[in-house]
């Protein structure tokens, strides 16, 4: 796990958990696959842009790593939480992800 993080005056306002994740399906060549999870920004700090360079920096990384795709989980309902996950590009009708707790 990466954790990736904006720093505001020496304190973390955002971050990320990426996660870079081997892949043995030949049809993506072996490569790898890249999921970001617990996006976070201080509510002080939203609206900022905080969060989106953030999730560009971990695109750069899962590029430099070779991953093939990137994916976005996330349990909000939030429409704030899901426009910006739109404007940076990602589909939220492009898969069906099911959980369960352990």
């Amino acid at each position: 796990m990466i954790k990736v993080t904006t720093e505001v005056d020496g304190a973390v306002v955002s971050s990320l958990n990426l996660y870079i994740l081997e892949n043995d399906d030949p049809a993506h060549d072996n490569r790898p696959f890249a999921l970001i999870e617990n996006i976070r920004t201080d509510p002080e700090h939203r609206r900022k842009g905080h969060a989106s360079r953030n999730i560009r920096r971990a695109e750069q990384m899962a590029r430099d790593a070779g991953c093939y795709k990137m994916m976005i989980c996330t349990s909000s309902s939030r429409e704030e939480v899901h426009r910006l996950y739109r404007n940076a590009g990602y589909d939220g009708g492009y898969k069906t992800c099911y959980y369960k707790a352990l």
